[in-house]
Order: C-alpha cells, then structure tokens, then sequence
C-alpha cells in the first residue's frame, strides 16, 4: 500500500538517502520548487521548502558503506564462520588496541556520521537508492546501523523509480511504499554466501598450492563461487583447442553463367568426409558443359524486431559492435542513466510496460534534432505497432532499458554517443514492423549431381531501417530462372579444409556463457571478468581470452581438491535459493542452514583429499611452513637401520601423525608417535639418550623453548623438556 507523505503532520524532516552523489542531485532537483540544490552542513542537501512543501534532507551514500569483515582480521585462518558488518575500508589493529582506516574507510566514516547527524534530525526514512537487490542492501544497512546507538528506529519507506526524470522521481514519492525487507534480505545473504565462500576457498589454496608463491615472493590466491566456473569456461575452452585433432574434408564448387551473372554453386552434401569420393565426383562434374534446373524453391520470411535491451544483450551488442568490454559498457550505461538520458540499466527485463509513458517519450525524441526524422518515420508508417515487440524476460524491478527522451546537458563523448543511439535505435526497433525477405534455394544437376545456390532478397523493409546492426539479409541471388533451363558451366574446383578449433572466448561471448549457465548477475558478471584479468588468471591476446599459467594450475587444483569451487552446479543453486528468499518463499535462517552445511562438507573434503595427497608424496625437503597442518616431513637418518631417514607422516584414515623409517617396508622396526598438534622441526642435533633427531616444536606461531627428542618414549624427553 502507497503511503502518502501529506498526510504527516508538524514540520518534521525526511531524510532521504540515495546510492551516490549524483543520484542525490537529481532527486534534489525533481524535488526542489525551481530545480536549486542549496546544500547544507558536510554536505547534506536541506529542502526546507520542497515542491510538495514538505522539509527533506537528502544525502547519499558512496555505493556500499558496510561490508562484511572477517572478525579475526587474519588471512592465516581459515575456515572462517565468524563475520560481522563493518564499515567499508575500516580494519580493525587489534593487537594494537585501535582501528585503522584506509582513504576509503575515511570517506565512508565521513559518510556514515553525515547520515547518522541528519538521521537523528528526522522522523521519517526513505531509501531512494537503485531499486535493485544491492540498491537495496545499501539503503537498508546505512539506514538501520544510522539509528543503532537509538531504542526505537523510524519506518523505513521506499521510493521506486527507473529513470532520474522529475516526473517519475516526483510520481514515486507520491507513491512511496514500506521498504521490502525480502530485498534487502536477498542482498544480504548473497554478500554473505560470497564473502563465506571466497574468502575461505581463496585462504585454503592459498596456503594448500605451490603457487602461491610467485617471482619468490608470497601471492595471494583468491577465487569464489561465480569466478571459479568462470575461469574454468576459459582453462577448458583452452585445452579443448590443444587436444584438437583437425580432420580434413573437401567442398566441391561449380561456377556457373546466366545472363552474365555468375551463380557459384555447391555440391548440396558438402563437405565431403572421404578424399576418393571428392575425387570422383569432382572428375565428373568436371567434364560437364551444363547444368540443368532441377528445382527452384521460394520461401517467404516475416522476420519481427529485435527484443528491447536487458542489461546482457547491450553488452554483448557493444562488444560486437564496438568493442567495448562489458563493464565499460555498464560503466557507460551507468553515467546515461545518472544523467537521465536512459532507464535504470541493471535489468534483465526484456518488457516495456505502457506505464513507462512511450508516447512522451516518442514526443521528446521527435524534438530532438538528431532524431526527429527517425521518429517521424516510425510514427507515420501505417505497419507501426501500438504495442512493442517484448522478449520473455522479466524483472519485478525495471524495465528494458529505453531512452528518456531527455536531451544531453552537456556533449556526450563519442562512445558515450555510440552507445546511447544503440539504445533509442533499439527501443524503435520495437514498435517497428517485421522485415519481409524472400529466400531463393536452386538445385542443380550437374552430371547426375546436385549443386545448390541460395540467396535472399528483402521485399519490404521493417525494423532494420532503424536498428541497421543486426543480420544483412541480402544476398546476391537476383536471376531469374526457371525449371528445366540449362545453364553453362563455367568453372569446377576443390578445396580441403580442417574442421576449426573451438573458439577462444571474448569478453562478449564470455559473458553469453556466463548468462546461459546462470551463475552471477546482471550487476556482477561483468566485474567477475575484469577480476579474472586484473589477478592474472586470465590475460588477452587482442580480443581472445587465454588462462594464464597460474589461471590454469588454479582450475586444476580446485578440480583435485573440490570439484564444486569450479562447476556451476552450486553458485547455480545458491543463485536460485538467492532468488527465493527476494520473492519471500524462503528465509534467510534457512538459507543460511543449508550454506553452511554444505560449506563445511566442502571444506572438510578439501582437507581430506590434502592430506590424501601429501600422504603419498615424499617429502625431500623443509616442511612447509603452515600454521597447525603438517602431513610429511623428514627428520633426519634413522639411528636404528643407519640407512633410512625418519619421516613425519600424517596417516590418511586416523588423520594422527607418527615418525617411521623410510626403510620400515624393508623390516626396519623404528617407530614413534608424535604430537597431534604444531609444526615439529629437525635442529640437526641428536638426543645423547637414544640417538634420534632433536626438534623443535612450534604453536600457534611460537616456537617451543628447548630442544626435544624426536623420540616420544625417550627417557630424555622430560628433562630437555624442563
């Protein structure tokens, strides 16, 4: 139910937060009496006397100004379960007794106080942040943390807008509806799913893989449960082109002359698999001097528009056309959108709902210089749809993406201009008619072989005269002919050819991947790829994306150690459960049950096919240093047999650890236990009692004090250890 804001009475104040700074100007403007922003104290904007003559404080937030925080503050362990909300930037020095910021933590710290001044100011709250799951996510934290310190908090309302026109941004506070916790929610959970699987995968490879040293100096290895399969799409679309066996095949063409128009013609069961049979037909086809009609086939195609814009299909158009990677393109979007030239761009709807008002916008294109004509033309063609093409694609949130009509402020850059003109000429392309085109197939028989020639031909232009990117459906067929015509042959010749190697991804068709398997988001998905390439998993070779060295050896540990840090079967089923709890089938105390639960089998797999595999390698130098987990080492020569060396060994069913004789399946007999716990570190001295290696043993990063026999039934033991 709308709650309308006349109906409070007093002069109490409204805070209304937006997602940035932007944003906040131009909700001020559509509310400001003449379009004036006076600001007030650090940046809050005060409108005493708004158009609606009531009294808000608008402020904004700097995109997310919480995140969720390791609550240790120390990359060394992992699993980690406990996680809390921090502010973004801040990290906490404990062992130093106080809390340190980065620049970004000082500018959200700045930001936080601002809300938290104006918030006490206040007797209502409205989150006017992008209505979408993360919009959402914002608005709900900075608002709740804003009244924690306070006993009891103000309603939360919601204004809901699509574009930053005055008229919708004006029409959704007339309209403003309780803010829906299932969103926030929803948002909530998935930083927590990502935070939980990321950071804990990303620590366990980490410290579980060789190559987390690199150039001999440490390197973090991070991934998680969208960048996993992502980067896996890539290493196995790789190997796929090594292990590529090209097989050969052979197309036969036949030229032939009509009119004095050449019609190039080939054999209709190409390409041949067997070189003899391509021989044989082509010595026949050959010493043919003509051809003979055999059938002449006409279809008629009505082909409709293309679907309005989701987020997806404009940056796969903007990759194809011009070469725009998908999060320069969301980037371009996102400063159209701020501007008020487009609709919010972080949709996957395919739907242009009437209540998006497309008469007003058609009329504030018509006056636009560089369209008019191109509306004018639309408006007046008879065939003109009433109603838009959709796709079948829907967001509870947004619409397609469409222009506003709004004119620019101030020049567009030139790809800036390239993509906002992609976006009107899609959104006429809608109400457009359908393309009639005329495909041609002839078969001919050539020496008692039949050879085809086809082409197409466009009888009534629809669609493509205002969207000219998609399929060129003209092609160079126009003879006429008819059954039974002979018609000369000019020319015979063959051609072997390989079946290609699969195609590299490009950022493009990566993202097409990535959309079909349902993993990531409309808002995330591109992220994910600039991620890939900015840790080096991933680099480009012109367009191409190859795995790097160190890409490839990630994806192939995980696949040893965890199968599901790199398939889509997970983050596909976390991605739907995420989709629940927005519509409210599920809740979060659920979701969270089952995430944990099948983290902790993850996790407890990991550990055990590590030990697994340690186990049965021979360690031949220094242990790895790793806090707690040490599964083989060597100690020094057995003083039993003189021949064999002592091993430390973590024995794969118990899990416990015990010291033997490399020579023990030789009927070398010396054997002890050994400590379950820490790091236990050969000195190169012996025990003067039994002749076994002395050792150290380190704790929690604390080396022991003395020297201890390797020995666990020494009778020196307790007195080294005094």
């Amino acid at each position: 139910m709308a709650t309308n804001l006349s109906q409070s009475t007093g002069d109490n104040r409204i805070l209304v937060l937006a997602e940035k700074p932007d944003a906040a100007r131009k909700i001020a403007q559509a509310l400001s009496k003449e379009g004036r922003i006076p600001y007030g104290d650090h940046g809050v904007i005060d409108l005493p006397d708004s158009y609606d003559g009531h009294h808000y404080l608008i402020c904004s937030a700097v995109g997310h100004l919480y995140e969720l925080v390791d609550s240790h503050q120390r990359r060394d362990l992992f699993p980690v379960m406990d996680i809390e909300w921090s502010s973004r930037g801040s990290q906490s020095a404990r062992r130093f007794g106080k809390t340190s910021y980065s620049s970004m933590g000082k500018i959200t710290r700045d930001r936080i106080a601002q809300i938290a001044r104006a918030a006490v100011q206040c007797s209502k709250l409205i989150n006017a942040c992008d209505y979408d799951t993360e919009g959402e996510t914002i608005g709900f934290n900075s608002l709740v943390f804003a009244f924690s310190h306070m006993n009891k908090r103000p309603e939360i309302l919601r204004a809901k807008f699509s574009t930053l026109t005055v008229e919708e941004i004006r029409d959704s506070f007339r309209k403003l509806k309780s803010s829906d916790l299932s969103f926030a929610s929803a948002g909530r959970m998935r930083h927590l799913a990502d935070f939980l699987w990321g950071v804990n995968l990303s620590r366990a490879l980490t410290i579980d893989s060789n190559y987390g040293k690199t150039h001999g100096s440490f390197r973090n290895i991070t991934i998680g449960r969208v960048q996993g399969p992502t980067l896996a799409f890539i290493v196995d679309r790789e190997l796929a082109r090594l292990s590529h066996v090209p097989i050969p095949s052979w197309t036969i063409t036949c030229d032939l002359m009509k009119s004095g128009i050449k019609i190039i013609t080939r054999f209709a069961n190409s390409p041949i698999k067997k070189q003899s049979v391509a021989l044989d037909i082509h010595r026949a086809v050959s010493v043919a001097k003509e051809a003979i009609v055999k059938r002449v086939g006409k279809d008629i195609l009505s082909i409709p528009p293309r679907y309005p814009f989701d987020l997806g299909e404009l940056q796969r158009e903007s990759y194809r056309l011009f070469k725009q990677s998908p999060k320069a393109t969301l980037s371009i979007a996102q400063k159209l959108y701020q501007d008020a030239l487009i609709s919010y761009p972080r949709t996957d709807s395919q739907k242009l709902p009437e209540r998006i008002g497309i008469a007003n916008i058609f009329k504030k294109l018509s006056s636009f210089g560089k369209y008019s004509s191109l509306v004018s033309q639309l408006l007046s063609d008879p065939k003109t749809r009433t109603r838009p093409r959709e796709g079948p694609q829907e967001d509870s949130a947004h619409p397609a993406i469409f222009p506003t009509g709004e004119h620019p402020k101030v020049e567009l850059t030139l790809i800036e201009a390239k993509v906002y003109d992609l976006i009107v000429r899609r959104f006429c392309n809608a109400f457009a008619s359908n393309e009639i085109v005329e495909n041609l197939r002839i078969v001919f028989d050539i020496n008692l072989y039949d050879f085809v020639s086809s082409g197409s031909v466009v009888l009534e232009k629809g669609w493509s005269a205002y969207y000219p990117f998609g399929k060129n459906f003209e092609s160079s067929l126009n003879v006429p002919i008819v059954e039974g015509e002979k018609v000369p042959v000019v020319s015979v010749s063959i051609a072997e050819s390989y079946n290609p190697q699969p195609s590299r991804f490009t950022e493009g068709s990566l993202l097409a991947q990535m959309e079909s398997e349902k993993i990531g988001t409309k808002a995330t998905r591109a992220e994910t790829i600039s991620t890939l390439l900015n840790r080096e998993y991933v680099h480009k070779d012109r367009l191409e994306l190859l795995p790097t060295g160190l890409g490839t050896s990630l994806v192939e540990n995980a696949r040893v150690l965890s199968p599901e840090i790199v398939t889509t079967g997970m983050t596909r089923a976390l991605e739907e459960r995420l989709e629940k709890i927005r519509s409210g089938a599920e809740s979060d105390v659920e979701f969270v049950a089952q995430m944990v639960s099948d983290f902790r089998t993850v996790m407890a797999n990991m550990l055990d096919k590590t030990i697994e595999i340690e186990s049965e390698n021979v360690a031949r130098t220094q242990p790895r240093v790793r806090p707690n987990v040490q599964l083989r080492s060597e100690l020094g020569s057995c003083p039993s047999c003189k021949t064999g060396k002592l091993e430390l060994i973590r024995s794969p069913k118990t899990k416990k650890r015990f010291i033997r004789c490399s020579n023990s399946a030789k009927g070398c007999k010396a054997s002890s236990p050994a400590l379950p716990l820490g790091q236990i570190m050969p000195v190169g001295e012996r025990c003067n009692q039994c002749s076994w290696p002395l050792v150290n043993v380190s704790r929690f990063n604390r080396m022991s004090l003395a020297k201890t026999c390797s020995n666990f039934s020494c009778s020196s033991r307790a007195v080294q250890n005094d």
